[in-house]
C-alpha cells in the first residue's frame, strides 16, 4: 500500500514536543537527509530554506488512508502558507517526500 511520506527536521521528530500530534497515526520513521539550509528562526522552531547542504531529519511514513487527515494537521501546525509552504523533494536515500520549507517571513 502506498504511503504518505513527510520529511521532518524539528519539533515533529520522534521525542520532540509536537511529535504527539501525529504519533497516533503510527508512522514508520527512518533517518534521512534533504538538500537545504536549516536555520533557527528564533521562535522556538527551525526552518529549512533552499540550499546545497544536507539537512538531517526523519521521514515519517503514514498509511495512505490517513494521508488527508495527517496533511490537515501538519498544514495547520506549520501555518501554511504564512510561515511554511509544503513542497516535494527527494531525500538522500531516494525517497519522494513532502517537507515544509520556510517562507520569507521566517528569514
Amino acid at each position: 500500500m502506498k504511503k504518505l511520506q513527510v520529511f521532518v527536521y524539528g519539533t515533529l521528530q520522534e521525542g520532540e514536543e509536537n511529535h504527539n500530534l501525529i504519533s497516533e497515526y503510527n508512522p514508520i520513521i527512518e533517518k534521512d537527509y534533504i538538500k537545504g539550509v536549516k536555520k533557527d528562526t528564533g521562535l522556538g522552531f527551525p526552518a529549512v530554506f533552499e540550499g546545497d547542504n544536507w539537512v538531517q531529519g526523519e521521514v515519517l511514513k503514514f498509511l495512505k488512508d490517513d494521508a488527508s487527515e495527517v496533511i490537515k494537521i501538519l498544514d495547520r501546525l506549520e501555518a501554511v502558507p504564512m510561515l511554511y509552504t509544503r513542497e516535494k523533494t527527494t531525500t538522500k536515500n531516494g525517497l519522494e517526500v513532502f517537507y515544509y520549507k520556510g517562507t520569507e517571513s521566517l528569514k
